[in-house]
């Protein structure tokens, strides 16, 4: 049995938060994994960005109960014993190996940057950040 890592809607939405304030030419689209609590949090994350923030991307939401062909690929894949959540790496993680099968749609992404919570993405030069106090 895979397990899934607690709730990070609210940690999610400081890389999403970053991505957004440093889209400027283009609209951004996110298109977020999440099990039913994590639909709940990601919603509510989404729903504290800035009107002029939120404004530059647009949202989609991959529940877990969608993708149990894809899950059952990764079991098929990978020793049971690494599929559980550790201190060193979550079970979710196993996801990133398979985006093709992940993303079919004829509108869906060309390329893709997987980002997890807490991770920082910066969309300009990060060294500017610097001159800031």
């Amino acid at each position: 049995m895979i397990r899934w890592t607690p709730v990070y809607g609210q940690k999610a939405i400081a890389t999403i938060r970053s991505a957004l304030f440093f889209a400027r030419k283009l609209p951004l689209r996110f298109h977020l994994i999440v099990d039913k609590a994590g639909m709940v949090s990601m919603q509510q994350a989404i729903d504290s960005l800035e009107p002029w923030l939120k404004k530059r991307g647009s949202y989609r939401m991959l529940q877990m109960r969608q993708l149990k062909k894809v899950l059952n690929q990764v079991k098929e894949l990978v020793p049971a014993e690494c599929l559980n959540f550790t201190t060193y790496y979550g079970s979710p993680s196993w996801l990133r190996l398979l985006p093709k099968f992940l993303f079919k749609r004829s509108d869906d992404p060309d390329f893709l940057i997987w980002v997890d919570a807490r991770d920082y993405m910066f969309l300009d030069q990060a060294d500017a950040l610097l001159n800031y106090r």
